[in-house]
């Protein structure tokens, strides 16, 4: 091959790898050719179009919610009040009396998977608003040809969403 021959092969392959590294900068998605980047040279903050992960309540209002209810300030209620309502939408659309007498006397609780909170056919003693994670609700059934019970699971609860009974007397 002669040293003309060469360069052409040569300015050849440049040329292609240029074409090439066009064609595929215009297939990246604005999220990968974001991502690929230094941050320092955006010209936007990467940061507000991350996931959102679930909001829970401060760390404050649930020692507050955990303490007895008898104990708590009206500050106290009232941080846990606004912590509550930040946090969880169906919260926020009971009316301002309802959230008052729930930071007064609700108190906070954490179960780890697998727990069982309310047994079907029991009477709810509480009401429950879940302020994170799931809940699993769960059905005893009949089978009807082995005449077996056997657990079938009927709805899953998510953040925001209520179960269980209450009787509220607000003077």
């Amino acid at each position: 091959m002669n040293p003309c021959q060469e360069q052409n092969v040569i300015r050849a392959c440049t040329d292609l790898e240029r074409d090439y590294a066009a064609s595929r900068a215009k297939l990246l998605s604005f999220a990968e050719f974001g991502a690929s980047t230094e941050t320092d040279t955006l010209l936007f903050d990467l940061s507000s179009f991350k996931a959102k992960k679930q909001s829970v309540i401060s760390t404050e209002a649930q020692l507050i919610l955990s303490s007895p209810p008898r104990s708590r300030t009206s500050e106290g209620v009232k941080l846990a009040m606004l912590s509550l309502r930040a946090t969880v939408d169906a919260f926020a659309r009971y009316p301002v009396l309802i959230q008052q007498e729930l930071a007064k006397v609700g108190w906070y609780e954490c179960f780890g998977p697998g727990r069982v909170i309310i047994r079907q056919g029991h009477v709810p003693q509480n009401f429950y608003l879940i302020l994170s994670g799931t809940a699993v609700v769960t059905k005893v059934t009949l089978n009807k040809q082995t005449g077996e019970l056997f657990p079938k699971t009927v709805a899953f609860l998510k953040k925001g969403t209520y179960f269980g009974g209450a009787l509220f007397v607000i003077e």
